[in-house]
């Protein structure tokens, strides 16, 4: 996370700022903080939705790589599951770098879908959204992730 010395590629605000490689990318804290709880539950870290001082603090671990003002439960389950999060070699290195990697890809998709790079299909046979070239109507494939379900924080318990 960076101050942009150069207009950002995506930009919905200017709370966040990701860089990564020659892309810059600003988000509000809003699109942000729902961008890194969708990431959280596509890597099954949650296992269903955050109340507002879990999101805070799932953001701040993403940001951060730590959480310094605990604020819920979900504080404490990172920091019990710490090492395991962040050097788990079974899922390709650490959470974090998954969930920043997650959020990025998704907003470079939804970026190249507002500038018309891509569109959106409805899948019948998934009852999923999709996306694809415009020309071909082939399907994006996007790179498969890990999952720390076993590690996953259920909220409320």
């Amino acid at each position: 996370m960076a101050e942009p010395d150069r207009d950002p590629d995506y930009n919905s605000g200017d709370d966040f700022v990701m860089e990564y490689g020659d892309y810059v990318f600003a988000f509000s804290e809003v699109d942000f903080t729902q961008r890194t709880e969708r990431a959280a539950r596509s890597l099954e870290l949650v296992s269903a939705p955050l109340n507002e001082d879990e999101m805070q603090d799932l953001v701040e671990f993403m940001v951060n790589d730590k959480i310094s003002s605990p604020r819920s439960p979900l504080a404490e389950h990172i920091d019990d599951n710490h090492e395991i999060l962040v050097r788990d070699k079974r899922n390709d290195g650490n959470v974090v770098k998954w969930l920043r990697r997650v959020v990025f890809s998704q907003a470079m998709l939804d970026q190249d879908l507002l500038q018309g790079r891509l569109d959106v299909e409805f899948d019948e046979k998934t009852g999923d959204f999709k996306y694809v070239f415009p020309d071909s109507r082939q399907e994006v494939q996007l790179r498969p992730q890990p999952s720390w379900r076993d590690l996953a924080y259920k909220p409320g318990k």
